[in-house]
């Protein structure tokens, strides 16, 4: 269980300000027609999961602009940096002075956990530290039994996790959640490779509940532009040539 030290009071030591860009309409939408697939993919889906074959697809992207979208809604969610490798969190929204997160929890060295953000319904559980053995934190029955308390507290869990092609911490995760989405970047990922994650996945045991389609230009012109407004084209292009050596 957690702690009783973890609290979602609002003090000045638990509080982060999240400093994410506004899309646009066409993603923000994009992320709406998302978030209502999942809610009518059951009504016991909470804890999901965003993952994706390969690095520099967009899932933390996609995870971080689903969490806000369930939180617009008024929904109370908590999104999980899971990424223990190499995490963009705090860069790429400018988190300062907070190094505390998940590694620490489950190694016991802390008990503060829960952020609250600037942005009303959104809270954010960091990653902590790198530790050379994230697979056993994932793998522990703390991080279990976390998962178990979250889901009582919130009504949404987005979980970011590392690339299904890269390591193997997605498939330790995906057994623990609801359900699965699995980010694919269109022209960075062969259509062989994405299948195997997507059974590497399945045999993990974990409910697959679709792809998010990311990359896609909706330029004047195009196929896409046309008929769906309902892709992460520009925007998250734009992101990537800013932080492309650390991005996902």
């Amino acid at each position: 269980m957690l702690n009783n030290n973890v609290t979602e009071k609002k003090t000045k030591d638990n509080i982060v300000e999240l400093h994410i860009k506004d899309p646009g309409f066409s993603v923000t939408e994009a992320f709406n027609t998302l978030r209502t697939n999942i809610m009518f993919s059951g009504e016991n889906i909470k804890t999901v999961m965003v993952t994706s074959t390969n690095p520099a697809e967009g899932k933390s992207f996609v995870a971080m602009q689903l969490a806000k979208s369930f939180a617009d809604i008024n929904k109370k969610v908590v999104y999980i940096d899971c990424d223990l490798r190499k995490s963009v969190t705090l860069s790429r929204y400018k988190i300062r002075g907070k190094r505390v997160g998940l590694t620490e929890y489950i190694t016991g060295q802390k008990s503060q956990l829960i952020y609250e953000t600037n942005i009303p319904n959104l809270a954010v559980i960091l990653s902590g530290h790198v530790v050379p053995n994230p697979i056993e934190l994932m793998e522990s029955k703390k991080f279990d039994d976390l998962l178990s308390v979250l889901r009582e507290r919130f009504d949404y869990v987005i979980i970011d996790s590392p690339p299904v092609g890269s390591v193997v911490d997605a498939c330790v995760i995906a057994p623990k959640v609801d359900g699965t989405v699995m980010v694919v970047r269109s022209d960075a990922v062969g259509r062989s490779h994405a299948i195997q994650a997507k059974k590497q996945l399945e045999k993990s045991k974990g409910r697959i509940l679709g792809v998010a389609l990311n990359g896609v230009g909706t330029h004047k012109g195009s196929y896409y532009y046309k008929n769906d407004a309902s892709y992460y084209g520009e925007y998250y292009n734009e992101e990537q040539s800013e932080e492309k050596p650390k991005d996902k």
